[in-house]
């Protein structure tokens, strides 16, 4: 628990803010992949959370329009599936911080797409 932690609380959260993307999406995998293997939904909600912010970044990056497009598909699945978890899970429900952060970052996703109408 306390290195699938560590992983995305720490190594892919500080390559993300340093621009790091491609070894922050590597990071959040292995994050994720751990706490999956040890049932911790709690780690899976966390991950799918910064999973939805990381996609969006790289899909800002990208110049082609097509891979720009399926990383803020990603982006968007990813947050949502969050929000399922979080939204089922006892400590954390349906008015918890957690669900209301992945809507902020599903509508900038939906801004960066020119999405404007489902930022709503």
């Amino acid at each position: 628990m306390i290195e699938a932690r560590a992983i995305i609380c720490g190594r892919s959260w500080v390559l993300q803010r340093v621009g790091r993307l491609d070894e922050a999406l590597i990071e959040a995998k292995k994050s994720l992949e751990l706490g999956e293997k040890i049932g911790w939904e709690k780690n899976t909600a966390f991950c799918r959370k910064c999973l939805g912010r990381l996609y969006r970044l790289i899909g800002m990056s990208k110049s082609d329009v097509n891979k720009k497009k399926d990383h803020f598909n990603q982006s968007i699945d990813s947050l949502k599936e969050a929000v399922g978890i979080f939204r089922r899970m006892d400590r954390f429900g349906l008015d918890c911080p957690e669900v209301g952060d992945c809507y902020s970052l599903t509508a900038r996703t939906y801004l960066a797409a020119g999405q404007l109408r489902e930022t709503r």
